[in-house]
């Protein structure tokens, strides 16, 4: 009675649970607690092999095993991007085609079928001038076009390793249009399959849109260092929003294996399995060697079964429908599952709101029909485009910057005026990143009028002035204001609104303890880090305290800081029949100077009958390599009657997710950190506030972290903020900014709407 309740509790849906099973197959890995296998909807028994199980039903009789092999991709990383896109030109896909016909000569089980990905494909034979790529030569082309005839090249529903919560509906169903259209140029059947390696984690809200869009399943192979949602290797994933259902694989250690069972791909009762074996990096397909191992491995683990070189889609497709029909089979379980690298995708506030200005002109352009996939500029630009949601950032500090010693500003700026080689080859990947992402594609557009319209969304969030024209403007007090239909009091310590009451609702949304607009600037140091591997670490190694950390900053930097603004002032004027407050809000000189605090923040807000736009501009801020994070803080009075906080919401992927409701904890995805679309919002009883981020794209539920830990429930008592920036991470993201001169001043925008609740 006491399983069923915490089944219930967390999210597991399962209509009956047996467990007393012959030859049951492992849920589970070696050493979990009991409380973590219950979380999974399996059996616990203590001391069992495997103490962790599926329940209902036990081994199937294997029949046939899938092995389905590949390389892990990333878009740079180890190297620039072009030259990662040219060593698959020039170096793998020739060594697929040469490897295959050896192999085909063999004439043994151990074929080619080497999984990659459609964005490349789609570069090979529609070869972009100008990017710096090594177009194919026609043998190449006809070389590429045998591989994909002959299934020795194959690719999954999905350009790349995305992190499909900065994306939106209109860029992830463009993604599988576009995998699937070059599947249909080669009279290939469609993928309904979709592989990510890597990152850990991905919203639930994704479902329903990755359904509409004919996808049967969605994998995930975790980073081998972090920290894997607690779930199965394959089972039932259900959108607690939607209710719909997608067949979801996970394998926790790493992008693949072979050499437990546990790490095979094995539904109860099902006849057929899947090995996972993906190589390293950019790597290219195993040598002939290590592949004629994987297979052998496979049939050692089932010495009848037929085992054969395969794809993602020559499993799913015949396993889909007998778990449809099995409902028993596999478990269902509920709840979010965050991505816990997100946080790096503010390391870049730049790319992150040019990508969202893009996203929202794309779905306005399509909506109103001026935009279409048969018009060759829009594809072109979509295709390109949509490298802006992978998941490679920038290259490897390990690689490229390769510097552990000049952590303080002063050396740290010293490097940058010497113009040292390792500081401006890692500064070209992330310009890189961006000229890829958004000045190619743009150009693609050519005359489209889209291209106008994202063009001029950019010029808008560049901040050309230092200072806000406040010549028009009157200092106040800010106590007590009478603002169009608000009235406001602005918190002199912090320069957040602490009243903030609505005329038009009867409704007190801020005050001392309960502030909108705050913003915090947080410094951390090498105890953070520690406290951070040690929670989310899965193993040791070298390579992993270098990639999520700081190496030697405890040589010259031990504080932990945490502040606002040192001085706050106040002005508001009206014009053009609006009414606008600005608040001004001067940073320690010390924080700026050492660390990377901007020099001086602006707050205007607008207001206009029944929402508030809010324009926040940071001015001079410093580029450091210390770590640090900048949040804008928002939160409000709740309802006398939500003592649970259940008001709170936010908006991913156009999904209203309530917060309090998703089961984070139990999954052990990124309970605090969310990639949102509109933003977020508090509704409870007859009044709701919604504040749609239109630039920051990157908020935290409960008490601003720039890390993804600890895996609990967020503490909803301290609201929700927007991350403006960060550098916490060693690799693959941005590590200091600016990294331009002229993105020294940063503008965020935000729409405050008040209406009623329906909560």
């Amino acid at each position: 009675m006491v399983r069923l309740f915490l089944l219930l509790l967390f999210g597991v849906s399962i209509s009956q649970k047996v467990c007393n099973i012959d030859n049951p197959v492992v849920c589970g890995f070696r050493d979990i607690s009991e409380q973590m296998c219950i979380d999974r909807g399996c059996c616990y028994r203590a001391g069992g092999s495997p103490s962790c199980f599926y329940p209902n039903v036990g081994m199937g009789n294997i029949t046939k095993v899938h092995v389905v092999h590949g390389c892990h991709f990333d878009a740079g990383f180890v190297d620039t991007t072009v030259n990662i896109v040219n060593r698959y030109f020039d170096e793998i896909f020739p060594r697929v085609f040469n490897d295959a016909q050896s192999y085909e000569k063999e004439g043994t089980n151990v074929q080619m079928a080497f999984t990659t990905q459609a964005w490349l494909i789609s570069l090979f034979f529609d070869c972009p001038a100008g990017m710096g790529i090594h177009c194919p030569s026609d043998e190449s082309v006809d070389n590429m076009n045998t591989c994909i005839k002959k299934g020795w090249i194959t690719w999954h529903a999905f350009p790349h390793v995305a992190q499909l919560e900065i994306m939106d509906e209109s860029s992830i169903r463009f993604g599988i249009q576009m995998s699937n259209d070059l599947k249909r140029r080669f009279n290939k059947p469609e993928s309904h399959f979709i592989s990510q390696n890597d990152v850990p984690g991905t919203t639930a809200a994704a479902i329903p849109i990755l359904k509409k869009n004919g996808i049967l399943a969605f994998r995930q192979g975790v980073n081998v260092v972090s920290q894997p949602p607690n779930v199965p290797n394959i089972y039932q994933w259900r959108d607690p929003a939607s209710g719909e259902t997608l067949l979801n694989l996970n394998h926790r250690n790493g992008y693949g294996g072979w050499h437990s069972l546990d790490e095979m791909v094995i539904i109860p009762g099902y006849s057929e399995a899947m090995l996972v074996a993906f190589n390293d990096d950019n790597q290219g397909p195993y040598t002939s060697g290590w592949l004629h191992q994987i297979f052998a491995a496979a049939q050692r683990f089932f010495p009848g079964a037929e085992v054969v070189a395969s794809s993602f889609d020559a499993f799913i497709e015949p396993a889909a429908p007998y778990v449809d029909s099995h409902q028993d089979s596999l478990p269902v379980l509920e709840g979010e599952v965050g991505d816990t690298w997100v946080y790096g995708c503010a390391s870049d506030p730049k790319k992150l709101a040019y990508m969202r200005l893009a996203d929202r002109a794309r779905t306005a352009c399509e909506a109103a029909g001026r935009c279409c996939a048969e018009d060759a500029r829009y594809y072109n630009f979509s295709r390109l485009f949509v490298f802006n949601g992978e998941h490679t950032w920038g290259g490897d500090g390990k690689i490229f910057l390769h510097d552990t010693e000049n952590w303080s500003n002063e050396a740290f700026h010293r490097c940058l005026r010497e113009h040292r080689a390792n500081y401006e080859d890692t500064v070209g990947t992330w310009r890189e990143q961006r000229r890829w992402g958004f000045d190619v594609p743009l150009e693609a557009l050519g005359d489209h009028e889209l291209r106008v319209e994202i063009e001029e969304g950019m010029n808008a969030l560049d901040v050309e002035a230092e200072e806000l024209d406040l010549s028009e403007f009157a200092e106040v007090a800010a106590r007590d204001l009478e603002l169009g239909e608000f009235v406001v009091s602005v918190d002199p310590a912090t320069g957040g609104l602490e009243r903030l009451w609505s005329l038009r609702q009867q409704r007190e949304w801020c005050d001392a303890a309960h502030e909108v607009g705050r913003l915090q600037y947080d410094v951390y140091n090498s105890t953070d880090y520690e406290r951070f591997f040690h929670e989310y670490f899965i193993v040791w190694n070298e390579w992993g305290p270098q990639d999520f950390g700081k190496p030697n900053l405890d040589k010259v930097h031990h504080e932990r800081v945490s502040v606002g603004p040192e001085r706050v002032r106040s002005f508001v004027r009206d014009a053009d029949n609006r009414t606008e407050l600005a608040v001004v809000m001067d940073f320690d000189p010390a924080v700026h100077e050492r660390y990377g605090a901007p020099a001086r923040a602006f707050a205007l807000y607008t207001f206009e009958e029944a929402r508030i736009d809010l324009k926040l501009i940071l001015v001079n801020k410093t580029a450091t390599r210390i770590p640090e994070a900048m949040f804008a803080a928002f939160n409000v009075v709740p309802d006398a009657r939500d003592a649970a906080l259940d008001g709170w919401s936010m908006n991913k992927l156009g999904e209203d997710l309530q917060i309090n409701r998703l089961d984070m904890q139990a999954r052990r995805g990124n309970a605090h950190q969310h990639g949102v679309l509109d933003g977020f919002a508090y509704g409870f009883g007859d009044a709701r506030l919604q504040v749609r981020t239109l630039d920051a794209g990157i908020v935290v539920a409960g008490k601003p972290t720039g890390f993804p830990v600890p895996f609990d429930t967020p503490d909803l008592s301290y609201g929700m903020s927007t991350m403006l920036v960060n550098n916490l991470w060693g690799v693959n993201y941005v590590l200091w900014y600016p990294f331009e001169t002229e993105d020294q001043n940063m503008k965020f925008r935000y729409e405050l709407l008040f209406s009623d609740s329906q909560l």
